[in-house]
């Protein structure tokens, strides 16, 4: 009765997964659909600039459209567009006499009609520079006399920050939207967002040009980066993730197998080396010895496996043996080598033994517990072992090849292992 429950329980669980199974396939017809009917990520912009470079990307986008001399030929219209988003009061700038400038003596953007003045710092990542609000208006300050306290305007664009470091604004102070100088009203402030003020200006302009075609693009593609900047971005191709969350059967049929999956990889790891001892069990001799501590499988770190010969035990806690480790936790970066007990000094052992290990003409990787080791996979990147073993149909035998390779080197043809192992021993007795 016990094995026809489990065998129902089974059976379920593999109808299920093939419907989950069936369900992606289809997806991805959908996907490969979308793909051709033309839907795509790709943006101009970002294949010849990160979404974040403030300068070359967002200030000289910002600059482009603000300038009402612009090659975009709409005169003001973005220009008044931004003034009003900005929605401050008792700044009366002209904007059919406005100059807008990049990088004017290192302020991001600077817009002026010659009588009101504003500051643009453009922040996205970097951080504050000392004193660098401080020095933007004394700059402007130099070059204009008889400034009131509204004929500058400074803007601080960022992220998500309200307003400039303390740092940056040097002898400076902000207090509601006023930017004081020891207690004197000097200017106005106004921090906007890239999320907020930005994407709505953006928006309006957009709508603004709908029917010219190229400025429609240029203004929808920048739209994309500034959502991009801000964890907005949407990609229009249909992701997995969407697909699930709109179907309700995928996505129970999805909940059942992450539930499942963790038993699955454990049974997978077991399977594995299973296999492996009894395949070294057929190749060694009645010599050795091989231990496999499932436990240590199942935390993701120790030494599961053990390969030694008897002989080389005579107290288990000053030894080395061959040895298979994950170097993290739920089954990554598998490598194995020749890995010590907890009294053994690895130093010691290439001290003592340097010569012999130099004949070997191996190219030794040694850490504080291995005398070396080498990984099973290919590791620039993070590899996770149940992969390693599910889509590589030669993971066995690559993995007792290393095994028995090392056993060549290190012991059939130089017998190091075994004097090493006698060393500790003698030493041990000493």
């Amino acid at each position: 009765m016990k094995r026809e429950k489990m065998n129902n329980h089974i059976e379920k669980y593999t109808d299920n997964f093939k419907k989950l199974f069936e369900q992606v396939k289809e997806f991805k017809k959908k996907q490969e659909k979308q793909k051709q009917r033309g839907l795509n990520n790709y943006n101009i912009l970002t294949t010849v600039l990160k979404e974040h470079d403030e300068v070359r990307l967002h200030s000289r986008m910002i600059t482009s459209f603000l300038d009402p001399s612009g090659e975009h030929y709409q005169s003001t219209l973005f220009l008044d567009k931004f003034l009003e988003i900005l929605k401050v009061t008792d700044f009366n700038i002209n904007s059919k006499n406005c100059s807008v400038y990049k990088e004017y003596r290192n302020i991001d953007v600077y817009i002026t009609d010659g009588n009101k003045h504003i500051i643009i710092e453009n922040k996205v990542y970097a951080r504050d520079q000392k004193k660098q609000i401080k020095r933007y208006i004394e700059i402007i300050e130099k070059e204009n006399s008889n400034l009131k306290t509204n004929d500058i305007l400074v803007v601080y664009l960022s992220l998500n920050r309200r307003e400039p470091d303390i740092n940056s604004l040097g002898n400076l102070e902000i207090d509601k939207n006023i930017v004081k100088r020891n207690s004197k009203k000097i200017a106005l402030f106004k921090s906007i967002h890239y999320k907020n003020e930005i994407l709505e200006w953006l928006q309006k302009c957009k709508y603004e040009v709908q029917n010219i075609t190229n400025l429609n693009e240029v203004f929808r593609q920048y739209i994309d980066v500034v959502k991009m900047i801000n964890n907005q971005y949407k990609d229009k191709i249909m992701s997995l993730s969407d697909y699930i969350i709109e179907n309700q059967e995928v996505y129970k049929l999805a909940m059942e197998l992450e539930k499942e999956l963790p038993k699955a990889r454990e049974n997978s790891i077991t399977n594995f080396f299973n296999k492996i001892v009894s395949s070294l069990e057929n190749k060694l001799n009645d010599e050795w010895r091989i231990e496999l501590d499932e436990k240590k499988l199942f935390k993701g770190y120790g030494v599961p496996l053990e390969i030694y010969k008897n002989s080389w035990i005579k107290d288990k806690e000053n030894s080395i043996v061959f040895g298979f480790e994950f170097d993290e936790k739920n089954y990554y970066d598998g490598y194995l080598g020749i890995v010590k007990n907890n009294h053994v000094n690895i130093k010691d052992i290439i001290k003592v033994f340097n010569k012999k290990l130099n004949k070997l003409n191996y190219k030794l990787e040694t850490t504080e517990w291995w005398l070396h080791f080498e990984w099973t996979d290919n590791v620039d990147k993070v590899s996770d072992f149940v992969e390693y073993i599910q889509f590589n149909k030669n993971a066995e035998e690559e993995f007792l090849n290393k095994i028995m390779n090392l056993i060549k080197i290190f012991e059939e043809e130089s017998n190091l292992m075994t004097e090493i192992n006698s060393y500790l021993n003698e030493k041990d007795r000493n």
